[in-house]
């Protein structure tokens, strides 16, 4: 059966043998000056997330078992799930055993946008500042909205639920989000696709061997 996209995390990133990887969020600002020297700025649309990816040599055979995937990617509307394997879990939970399987939801978004409390997750579990976490919500298209936390806060148990105080996060919180959206503290994922004319690589050697590759993405909230 024919790849569907997004591609599955298992499908094509999660395979991957990586040598490096990039993972930065963008500005999408411009600036003026005046002729009073005053720097200006103004947002251009939302901040998204890109990035290189590096792929470590392999057999001429594997690599060309990889560039196929990667090829299947250099096209328009083609997209694929990547995620930051060095923040796959919180710093405070770094094996996922005490988040284990419970699902972790949206409780508030703050008026500012920038602060949201989240509910679901165990007693004393903390979200730690520079932990990556990850909301999908709505859909056709569903969304898939990448933060980095700037504060953290920890899961305290009332009466009703088991919720976090306010957690300050970056990029804005788009106004899509709202209580009850699902959020990814374990192996958080956004959309990407293939930045055109990136790719490189994959040289033959003598031995059978290819040289790795590499190719830039970028965020797609469609």
């Amino acid at each position: 059966m024919a790849f569907t996209f997004p591609l599955a995390l298992a499908d094509f990133f999660d395979g991957l043998r990586l040598t490096s990887l990039s993972f930065a969020l963008g500005e999408n600002m411009e600036s003026s000056q005046t002729g009073g020297g005053e720097v200006l700025t103004n947002t251009t649309g939302p901040r998204l997330w890109h990035g290189g990816i590096q792929i470590a040599a392999h057999t001429v055979q594997d690599m060309d078992q990889v560039i196929s995937k990667i090829d299947l990617l250099r096209q328009p509307g083609r997209s694929f799930f990547i995620g930051d394997p060095y923040h796959a879990n919180g710093a405070a939970d770094p094996d996922g055993s005490i988040l284990g399987g419970n699902t972790v939801m949206v409780d508030k978004v703050r008026s500012n946008n920038r602060e949201l409390k989240l509910k679901g997750a165990p007693h004393g579990l903390r979200v730690s500042s520079g932990d990556h976490i990850s909301v999908a919500h709505g859909n056709s298209p569903r969304v898939y909205d990448y933060f980095r936390v700037v504060q953290g806060s920890k899961f305290s148990s009332t009466q009703s639920s088991t919720a976090t105080g306010w957690i300050e996060v970056q990029p804005f919180i788009p106004t899509g989000i709202t209580t009850g959206a699902i959020v990814r503290l374990a192996k958080p994922r956004l959309q990407a696709v293939y930045v055109p004319d990136t790719f490189s690589g994959g040289l033959r050697k003598p031995g059978l061997l290819a040289d790795g590759v590499r190719f830039k993405w970028r965020q797609t909230l469609r």
